[in-house]
């Protein structure tokens, strides 16, 4: 099957599979069970579906070296903002091989039959976009708890420096600068840095809309309270922002910030 004839119909089959072998592996080490009310979406495309796929894949791989094993970096694509359902496949197909390889190193194997990977290609009828990254953020919490070291305030900090850079890449082409950076803010915990993150979530969606340009929606069920959900909604601002980023011409657009991806080794 060629890149082309890929669509969300065939990963949101590829999540499906990597829920059932990630709660296999779950139960297998005695972990307990992420039941805290998911991040509802609306309006996925497959540009949100691919970033946060990475991030499953990152934390799978944490999982991985956490165990003794190698570290392997998500597969990216082409143009990540503007991602199809062919490069989410590859990532997903890639976090499927880690927690294949988690099992491995656990040698939990026994009379369990290995999962086929990557297997047959197929597709599930009706399935959008939004269903395969509303897989992706159970998923993504799901290892989060699977973790020793669970994504922190270093992983989140990363991400908003991220998005802080892509911003002020915006800004230069209008004439505009950045403001200057807030007084530091005492005793404030995750749950008030993902307040804020969603008021931004809320001002980027405004501003997509008013520029007709696609955006997703977010509908708020719960309280984010852990830094792996700073995490996850800041990584869905990245998704966004860099599509918005795409649009500019790299020579017209240049930051002052430096950043680099998380690094994702244990302490």
């Amino acid at each position: 099957m060629s890149n082309e004839e890929i669509t969300s119909e065939h990963t949101c089959a590829r999540i499906g599979q990597l829920l059932i072998e990630l709660e296999a592996l779950r139960l297998e080490m005695g972990r307990s069970k992420d039941a805290r009310v998911p991040m509802h979406v609306r309006d996925a495309s497959p540009r949100e579906v691919f970033y946060h796929a990475q991030t499953v894949h990152r934390k799978a791989n944490q999982l991985c070296v956490e165990l003794g094993g190698s570290t392997v970096a998500p597969p990216s694509a082409a143009v990540p903002a503007r991602a199809r359902p062919a490069d989410v496949l590859r990532v997903l197909d890639s976090a499927r091989e880690r927690l294949a390889q988690a099992r491995s190193l656990l040698c939990i194997e026994g009379d369990t039959a290995k999962p086929q990977l990557p297997g047959p290609l197929v597709a599930e009828a009706g399935k959008t976009a939004t269903d395969v990254l509303a897989g992706c953020l159970l998923a993504s919490r799901q290892l989060n708890a699977m973790l020793a070291y669970a994504f922190a305030s270093r992983e989140g900090h990363e991400q908003l420096v991220r998005a802080i850079a892509i911003s002020e890449r915006l800004l230069v082409v209008h004439g505009i600068e950045l403001p200057p950076a807030p007084a530091l803010e005492r005793r404030k915990f995750p749950r008030d840095v993902f307040q804020v993150l969603w008021q931004a979530c809320e001002t980027l969606h405004q501003v997509m809309s008013d520029s007709k340009i696609p955006a997703l929606t977010m509908d708020r069920g719960f309280v984010g309270e852990q830094p792996t959900d700073v995490y996850d909604i800041a990584s869905l601002i990245v998704s966004e922002l860099e599509y918005l980023g795409s649009f500019v011409p790299q020579d017209q657009a240049r930051s002052s910030l430096t950043t680099a991806p998380p690094p994702h080794v244990l302490p």
